[in-house]
């Protein structure tokens, strides 16, 4: 209901979040010119079904701007539907020359943008195609360029290649393996092309973050964010038939909770409303409905959502924590 939202919607209108979408481009918006390279989307044969690669976005190419990344594209030279049995992209922050080791220049804080089985996208020549990312990144140039991991098994085009348009960045890749990915790989100078797009649609929802404990804990949204309008929250993949919080917040954080006993969980927002759920017996809670203003000063702000669930046993104080969400108010 409205009266739920009302402790912080003050806080949303200071903040002047904005939701439009930018994209920036890496090293310029030419998805239709350079040469081709087939790393790491690879043909349809063995030797390039599993691929892993790295490449970077400067600074500069994000116009030294904290960004709230959500879209991520390539640039094929050929029409077609990419398959691949697997596909996870991970995005950090880096600084200095790209080195050989994948895991050493992803370090420890990177995020996981998109984790999925069996995925599928449309690759349109000469054009930016989007790959389709389920999570976002919170950017912050201070802490360096952008670094993208892309880790895919399986690879299956349609075309006779998936080959994209490359410029001549470094990049780290290895390609031909089986089982674990090669924690080494070589650098070269044949980086695809990429652009990212920060913002966020009006009126949806986005998931950043992971939870941790069994599942993992996840919450999701439900409904509408319009004006006028409702829209729910609710727990996922917690401890059957136990109890959980729902807690929101206008700002967002990526905070480890393993200082206070809760290891390789995180708290991604600073709570201002809280509100207790209940878990039913296959661990998923009710939703939380709150309504929207009728206001257009709100359309394209945005709220941070996340939950924790009381798991007896799973660490040293009872309690695991979900993802972050992201609200969207629409029209």
């Amino acid at each position: 209901m409205l009266y739920r939202l009302l402790p912080f919607l003050a806080v949303v209108a200071a903040t002047q979040l904005s939701a439009q979408k930018t994209c920036y481009y890496a090293p310029s918006n030419t998805p239709a010119a350079g040469t081709c390279n087939v790393i790491p989307w690879g043909m349809n044969s063995t030797t390039w079904a599993n691929q892993r690669y790295q490449s970077k976005m400067t600074v500069a190419d994000l116009g030294n701007a904290k960004r709230t990344i959500t879209e991520l594209s390539f640039a094929p030279c050929s029409a077609g539907t990419h398959n691949s049995t697997t596909l996870v992209i991970k995005m950090a922050h880096h600084k200095g020359v790209m080195g050989t080791n994948f895991a050493t220049n992803l370090g420890t804080a990177a995020v996981t943008v998109l984790n999925k089985k069996s995925h599928s996208w449309t690759m349109t020549a000469g054009a930016w195609s989007k790959v389709g990312l389920t999570g976002i990144f919170a950017y912050d140039p201070s802490k360096g360029d952008l670094l993208v991991d892309i880790t895919v098994t399986g690879n299956s085009p349609t075309a006779a290649n998936a080959a994209c348009h490359r410029d001549t960045r470094p990049r780290l890749y290895a390609f031909g393996w089986t089982g674990s990915p090669p924690a080494a790989g070589t650098v070269g100078n044949a980086a695809l092309k990429m652009s990212v797009c920060a913002g966020l649609p009006n009126g949806g929802f986005a998931s950043y973050g992971k939870g941790c404990g069994r599942g993992p804990l996840a919450i999701a949204g439900s409904g509408t964010p319009n004006l006028g309008k409702k829209f729910g929250l609710n727990l996922t993949n917690g401890r059957a038939s136990s109890g959980g919080f729902i807690f929101m917040g206008a700002t967002q954080k990526n905070l480890s909770l393993a200082v206070i006993g809760m290891p390789g969980c995180t708290l991604y927002l600073d709570p201002i409303f809280s509100a207790g759920v209940a878990l039913d017996s296959k661990g998923v809670s009710a939703s939380l409905s709150f309504g929207v203003p009728n206001n257009p000063y709100f359309v394209g702000k945005k709220i941070f959502g996340t939950g924790a669930n009381i798991d007896t046993g799973s660490n040293a104080l009872n309690l695991t924590s979900s993802n972050g969400a992201i609200i969207v108010f629409g029209k």
